[in-house]
């Protein structure tokens, strides 16, 4: 369990603050959470790597619309 006391912001401070950050983070009942966020490099190895493996299951026995 967390010592640090709590710090609630509305809305749209948390909105305001989070068109400037560079970081993303999340908003839950007034608390702020940062999140890891994927960059350009990671997100087309997913895509890439999505790609060849519907590629393959359209070669075998199943279809790739059933996976994806």
């Amino acid at each position: 369990m967390s010592t640090q006391p709590s710090t609630r912001i509305p809305a749209e401070e948390y909105l305001a603050r989070e068109r400037q950050s560079k970081s993303k983070s999340e908003f839950h009942q007034g608390e702020v959470f940062a999140i890891g966020g994927a960059s350009q490099n990671r997100n087309l190895i997913v895509v890439n790597v999505l790609t060849e493996l519907r590629s393959q299951l359209r070669v075998g026995t199943r279809s790739a619309s059933m996976i994806f």
